[in-house]
């Protein structure tokens, strides 16, 4: 009997010891990027000193714009706000609100407008094929605004980064190589930046207070809003709801764990119901080019008629982390028994030749009922590769030889070798000739040795 198994996959753990004996082959040694600046914007600078004119100081402190009063005007300009004056060449970074912040800033009917933006954005775009590094984000390299002594300082921003590749050590510090990019709009990574992503809002069921029973939803909770919303608008049918676990205030962030999704729908004539969501359901607004860095969390906030909650999660926008540099090695697992079935005319597979035969015989030989064989189609020698394309033709079969004599044979596609190698992992997006079989001599006989490409991280 044949069977055909389509993408069928046979794994069979190595023992480590055996792989030991296969010393790895290195293929490839691991390729570097090179570390580049990225320039951004040119931005004003304001600095907090003792002394500064109220109208010229933002609400409840900060840095003093009078320097700046001959340059801004009624279009607002983004403004970089630190608290000690900076020094030309000097590179600032670090936390955002502790070593430096940045402003939107602008002229009104002559006075100040300035506001703190809550969270640092830029106009610096990496190149796709530039990464992200650990440890560097936006900073600011101060400079003379026309390169002439005793002049303005300005700062640009300025992002380090690796291209091509990653970099030679995980951590900084990083030194730039050549002039810096300046920005660009085309092939580029969304602008670095961080940004506080919404979903919509939806109504919000409290409890611990007091609550017309006709708001009333599984006796504790009052959703008032909701429930009004369905009485005004006999045609539809429920509505999303979020129910607080505890007593809740306008301006409170929630877990996900303080919170739970009802659907409120209707009961009876005129009485309503809450379900609860089999599924939690997300309207998170996500946006191209960005990750999330924390869980989504709900705000609380006031309208109208009562509170209502909306989902929300701080992300960071820009190029990717770099990747970390691999050496790629060869390793190879066991070996399996081969035969070939080079002379045998016609399919084997259909049982058009003798090579059924050929593969009992091994069977018998090995004194075993059931094995993993090598078969080859044509003539190879010792030290010959089989993969997929390759010069030699073969397959991987499955083979069972029951107690009354009946050959079972099943082709195997897609075999995976069973290679282990510490602390790296099989190549992704290899060649064909990254997986597969060399064939060896081993005690006088030749068999197909497993051999897969690996990727071993520098760190």
């Amino acid at each position: 009997m044949w069977k055909y198994l389509v993408a069928a996959v046979v794994v069979v753990a190595a023992p480590q010891v055996a792989m030991a004996q296969y010393a790895p082959k290195l293929i490839r040694e691991a390729e570097y990027g090179t570390v580049r600046e990225v320039e951004g914007e040119k931005l004003m600078i304001a600095v907090a000193r003792d002394g500064c004119p109220a109208a010229w100081q933002p609400a409840g402190g900060g840095p003093c714009f009078d320097t700046l009063k001959a340059k801004l005007t009624a279009n607002p300009v983004r403004v970089l706000g630190l608290y000690k004056a900076p020094e030309p060449r000097q590179r600032i970074a670090g936390r955002y609100g502790s070593d430096f912040s940045l402003f939107t800033a602008r002229i009104e009917g002559g006075a100040l407008v300035a506001q703190r933006l809550d969270l640092p954005t830029s106009d610096v775009t990496v190149p796709r094929n530039c990464y992200r590094l650990n440890g560097e984000g936006v900073g600011y390299v101060i400079a003379a605004e026309n390169g002439m002594p005793n002049s303005t300082l300005v700062a640009y921003e300025s992002q380090i980064v690796s291209c091509d590749g990653g970099p030679e050590t995980p951590q900084g510090p990083y030194y730039p190589e050549g002039e810096p990019m300046l920005p660009g709009s085309a092939g580029v990574h969304h602008r670095t930046e961080e940004l506080q992503v919404w979903g919509t809002t939806r109504y919000l069921a409290i409890t611990g207070v007091s609550c017309d029973k006709i708001y009333q939803l599984r006796k504790t909770w009052c959703a008032r809003p909701a429930v009004s919303y369905l009485q005004a608008n006999p045609g539809v049918k429920e509505v999303d709801l979020i129910a607080a676990r505890a007593p809740v205030n306008a301006g409170d962030w929630l877990s996900e764990k303080q919170i739970d999704q009802w659907v409120l729908k209707r009961k009876g004539k005129d009485g309503f119901k809450a379900d609860s969501r089999w599924v939690n359901k997300s309207f998170l607004n996500g946006v191209a080019g960005c990750w999330a860095t924390q869980a989504v969390s709900w705000n609380v906030s006031q309208q109208g008629d009562g509170l209502y909650i909306t989902e929300g999660a701080h992300h960071a926008c820009g190029a990717p982390k770099a990747p970390v540099p691999v050496n790629i090695y060869e390793a190879y697992g066991r070996d399996l028994e081969v035969v070939d079935c080079a002379e045998r005319r016609g399919d084997w597979r259909k049982s058009e030749s003798g090579c059924p035969d050929r593969i009992k015989e091994q069977l018998m030989r090995m004194g075993t009922g059931d094995a993993t064989l090598v078969v080859l189609n044509q003539h190879g020698r010792v030290g010959d590769y089989l993969h997929e394309g390759g010069y030699v033709s073969y397959d991987v079969a499955s083979a069972r030889l029951s107690k009354e004599g009946a050959l079972d044979i099943d082709v195997v596609y897609n075999y995976a070798p069973s290679v282990y190698m510490s602390n790296c992992s099989p190549m992704s997006g290899g060649p064909a000739e990254s997986r597969g079989f060399v064939l060896m001599r081993s005690v006088g006989v030749t068999r197909a040795r497993e051999y897969q490409w690996m990727a071993c991280p520098v760190y």
